[in-house]
């Protein structure tokens, strides 16, 4: 009996062990991660809906991005009580999920490092990355002048994985007019493990959008 016990513990640590280490290298295979990035690992509070939730978060600093200096935001592994916190977020603010979520990105006004702190009124932006069936769609969110949250329909494509130049593109391109010292905050939920088990599955070319909007005026 004690030697079962014992080998029921050993099994049980070393999937728990695996289940770690998947979940980041997930987030390490399909963002990318800058090279010699300077990575801390913080406790950040997310205040949101008049609610507070902390999490540690992976920060990766000083790393400027083509001529811009931005932070990247990670969850520290899988953690589903932040993302159901999030999506909450999401549909307070009347974001319409029309499937499962298995990530969320969050566009934010300031450096993260700043203040640790993830307040409403410097989310500008949000993209969803919902599984419909063989396809993981991205979705874009932006706010505008009354500060509610409006759909980019032309962004709304299928893509083969997360791409950190993607969420870039959308950054500078239809989020902020000043891309410069601003953070992405990628926030992951469970269904994003399963997914990798399964990659080709989800094979599509990525695509950034679908229509360019030259005459776009940016917020």
């Amino acid at each position: 009996m004690r030697k079962l016990i014992i080998a029921i513990s050993l099994l049980l640590l070393i999937m728990i062990l695996a289940f770690y280490w998947a979940s980041n290298n997930l987030i390490k295979r399909m963002i990318g991660t800058p090279c010699n990035p300077h990575i801390e690992i913080e406790m950040v509070n997310f205040n949101l809906m008049d609610e507070s939730f902390n999490s540690e978060l992976e920060i990766i600093r000083g790393h400027p991005e083509a001529e811009y200096y931005r932070e990247y935001g990670n969850s520290h592994g899988i953690n589903e009580d932040l993302f159901q916190f999030i999506i909450k977020y999401c549909i307070s603010k009347n974001l319409t999920i029309e499937n499962q979520l298995m990530a969320v990105v969050l566009y934010y006004d300031a450096l993260l490092y700043d203040s640790l702190t993830i307040a409403d009124e410097d989310i500008k932006g949000v993209s969803l990355y919902e599984v419909k069936k063989n396809r993981i769609i991205h979705r874009l969110y932006v706010r505008n002048e009354q500060a509610n949250f409006v759909e980019e329909e032309n962004v709304k494509v299928a893509v083969p994985y997360i791409s950190s130049s993607q969420i870039s593109f959308y950054l500078e391109n239809y989020v902020f007019a000043d891309p410069q010292n601003k953070s992405k905050i990628l926030l992951w939920g469970s269904l994003a493990l399963e997914i990798e088990k399964n990659p080709r599955k989800y094979r599509v070319p990525l695509r950034f959008e679908v229509k360019p909007k030259k005459d776009r005026v940016k917020k």
